[in-house]
């Protein structure tokens, strides 16, 4: 029986072939401490460090009470939960430093485990992970003229200089160019750049009074670009705070995160822990915001390993209503409107009213609210289109011929025309006179421009015949109907997500089209496949429209969900493009945006202004003349969101969990955002929007590739509340003449 236990308990630990390490540092005791009896380090440290400049003057420090607990609590989540062995567990603390120098919090042995345990030791896939509890600070770098956030070591008191950012972000990339999965959590104050306070205590240090002069030998890329998740416990001018709970201390952040990672599976994704995070500090009423960065690790586990797959979107409860209403952790950012609705267990709910940004209000439609805590998720079962939308698509009539004669028929018809009247795409190089489509009735041809009526074929029609139909200079594209199989599969699909998309039979009524084809109409491996295609898109100028001329051509068993997938982007886009600012006291933007052109750095494109193919292009915000020498005595968020005309949807600003978009006070005339492009095709109308918002929020989940991603992308990609203002500025994007 205690074998088969056993063997039960190592399958149900994440599987890994990988090594797993992790560095834990919790300091509780900064003014009670004595330096005096703090251990000598002895040799040359693995990491050198820059000296700090100016005289060392005293500090304030104030003792913690919750470090020990919070480093504990995630040391026995490590192994106990995710497979971490014991041996492969390092912690550093101020306790025991006289008996145990090794495991002093000491900021050169913070910096030479780190490197020693989680870089050399590591190998590539395997996983580190840092964790600090403690001070966060704050210390001016004379080359930029602005403050790095540092936290606080142990050895501070006795005037050992805090541990910056860079000297961590050297860190960062050295585990990184090993192709080692790096996570890093900091619950302490300027945490969100790195930091710590409370309705208990307050993780905050003030500034060292010294100065260090460092700069970056490299280009000072982001780490969370690069493969690496951070989380930090509060936005970078926020403090983070402690809390009690049953008779122990802790930071208020800690403690949600191991409520949050107690409620999930071993392997749950990334964003489903920070959504779960999130709503657990809501509920406990701490004044502090957790920020997340890692493009390409939310939908990973917490250390990068592969996520468990779920059907479809999560969403955390926020808090259940006295009355049984429940508010959502989400909203439109991640596809919710009025209508959808969701479940767990037994509970099913659905979306009331137009739900904001970041969040939704939701009532039972059966079930027991009662069973629904703050943190749980709830899933997607039922999606509806956004009230409004205009994505209408067209699919064809009547019964088409089977696939077997449509691909003999195509073949017999291009080599009837021949291959200098023959073309593969109507938005391709060789652009079409003329199409041959099915009608209810049978083939029938027109003209591309649809000025004349077409002419009726029937449902057999001679090749040859057509290609004496076709005027001599003409070029042909033959467009495929569905198959029924394909209709079916198409209606299936959406019923199942309950997508409220329209399939018309109306040709004349439609926004897209489901346009099929023969690829590779010539070879023995000829094969059908479609694509959504904007009705006479042929005839239409690209830079006049802000929606995709066409999506990705998809065939086989993929088809269905890929050409919803499409529609889906392309309403998602028209929903944010149509976005109003929520009711409410919310101060507009104070900024515009414009565009500067490389070529021209003194001039500045506004609203409506056109961008040339080949011209590179910098995002800047500039003040509104009402805001002007304006001073603002409560925080605003500004966020910039690009929305392009393929449908893809990018967060510019700000790029990182460091970037200064938390205004307050008096306003800066000009942001450059370091958000930069290449103007390219393809071309069209680019939307921007600026939101203002007293509260973080969170606009990663509004991200999307373009219906365009199956080719060229356009230029260079920008790396990825309850009430918010908005302002909408658009460019024309047009080839270079």
């Amino acid at each position: 029986m205690k074998t088969f236990l056993l063997g039960l308990f190592l399958l149900l630990l994440p599987a890994a072939a990988e090594t797993r390490r992790a560095l834990l540092v919790g300091i509780n005791q900064y003014a009670s401490s004595d330096p005096a009896r703090f251990p000598v380090s002895a040799g040359k440290p693995l990491v050198p460090r820059i000296a700090l400049d100016g005289p060392a003057r005293r500090r304030s420090f104030s003792d913690l009470d919750g470090a020990w607990n919070d480093v504990e609590s995630m040391r026995a989540l490590l192994i106990s939960r995710y497979g971490f062995r014991p041996e492969n567990v390092i912690v550093l603390s101020d306790l025991d430093h006289a008996q145990d120098p090794e495991h002093f919090a000491s900021a050169n042995n913070v910096l030479d485990t780190f490197k020693a345990h989680l870089i050399q030791k590591a190998a590539k896939d395997d996983i580190s992970f840092f964790y600090y509890a403690g001070h966060g600070s704050r210390v001016l770098n004379t080359t930029s003229n602005k403050y790095e956030e540092t936290i606080v070591a142990a050895d501070a008191p006795a005037g050992a200089a805090d541990i910056r950012n860079k000297e961590l972000l050297r860190l960062y990339r050295a585990a990184l160019e090993k192709d080692v999965k790096l996570t890093a959590i900091f619950d302490s104050c300027h945490a969100g750049g790195m930091s710590r306070g409370s309705n208990g205590k307050s993780r905050d240090v003030a500034p060292d009074t010294r100065t260090v002069s460092d700069r970056l030998e490299f280009a000072e890329t982001y780490p969370t670009d690069q493969g690496m998740l951070f989380l930090a416990a509060a936005e970078p001018e926020e403090k983070a705070f402690e809390t009690r709970f049953q008779g122990k201390y802790y930071g208020a952040f800690s403690l949600a995160l191991r409520s949050a990672l107690q409620a999930s599976g071993a392997n749950e994704s990334f964003s489903d822990i920070f959504q779960r995070l999130t709503a657990s500090l809501r509920l406990n009423g701490a004044d502090q915001h957790p920020t997340s960065a890692g493009n390409h690790r939310l939908k990973k586990g917490l250390f990068g390993q592969n996520a468990d797959q779920k059907r479809g979107l999560s969403v955390a409860v926020s808090r259940v209503e006295p009355n049984g209403d429940v508010l959502l952790g989400a909203g439109l950012a991640v596809g919710l409107n009025d209508g959808c609705e969701l479940s767990r267990g037994n509970v099913r709910i659905r979306i009331a009213g137009t739900p904001s940004l970041t969040e939704s209000l939701a009532r039972v439609i059966s079930g027991n609210p009662a069973s629904l805590a703050t943190g749980d998720l709830v899933e997607l079962e039922r999606w509806t289109w956004p009230k409004g939308s205009t994505v209408t698509l067209y699919v064809g009539q009547g019964q088409p011929p089977a696939e077997a004669d449509l691909l003999a028929f195509v073949r017999a018809v291009r080599t009837a025309v021949g291959e200098s009247r023959w073309s593969d795409d109507p938005l391709g190089k060789q652009e079409p006179t003329h199409v041959l489509r099915w009608d209810r009735s049978g083939w029938e041809l027109g003209a591309i421009d649809e000025k004349t009526p077409p002419v009726i074929l029937g449902k057999t029609p001679d090749p040859h015949a057509l290609g004496r139909e076709l005027a001599s200079s003409g070029r042909l594209f033959v467009e495929l109907p569905p198959s029924r199989e394909l209709l079916e599969k198409l209606d299936m699909a959406r019923r199942a997500e309950s997508l409220l998309v329209d399939l018309l039979d109306r040709r004349a009524e439609a926004t897209y089209l489901l346009t099929g084809r023969v690829s590779d109409s010539a070879t023995r491996d000829a094969h059908i496949e479609y694509r959504w295609t904007l009705r006479n898109a042929a005839l239409l100028d690209p830079s006049d429209h802000d929606l995709p001329l066409s999506g990705c051509w998809a065939s086989g068993s993929e088809a269905p969900a890929e050409l919803l997938n499409g529609a889906r982007k392309v309403a998602r886009a028209q929903q944010l493009r149509n976005l109003n600012a929520v009711a409410g006291e919310v101060a507009a933007s104070p900024y515009d945006l414009f565009l500067r052109d490389s070529a021209s750095p003194s001039q500045l494109l506004s609203n409506g202004a056109t961008t040339v193919g080949g011209n590179r292009y910098c995002v800047v915000l500039r003040t509104t003349p009402e805001a002007r020498n304006k001073q603002l005595d409560n925080p605003l968020y500004l966020y910039v969101i690009g929305i392009e005309s393929s449908a893809a949807i990018s967060a510019i600003y700000p790029r990182s969990v460091n970037g200064p978009n938390k205004l307050v006070g008096r306003l800066a005339e000009e942001i450059s955002t370091a958000a930069c492009y290449t103007a390219q095709a393809p071309w069209g109308i680019d939307t921007f929007l600026v939101f203002a918002s007293p509260n973080p929020l969170d606009v990663s989940d509004l991200e999307q590739t373009g219906l365009d991603h199956c080719g060229g992308e356009r230029g260079t990609r920008y790396p990825a509340g309850s009430n918010w203002s908005v302002r909408r500025t658009t460019f024309v994007a047009r080839p270079k003449p």
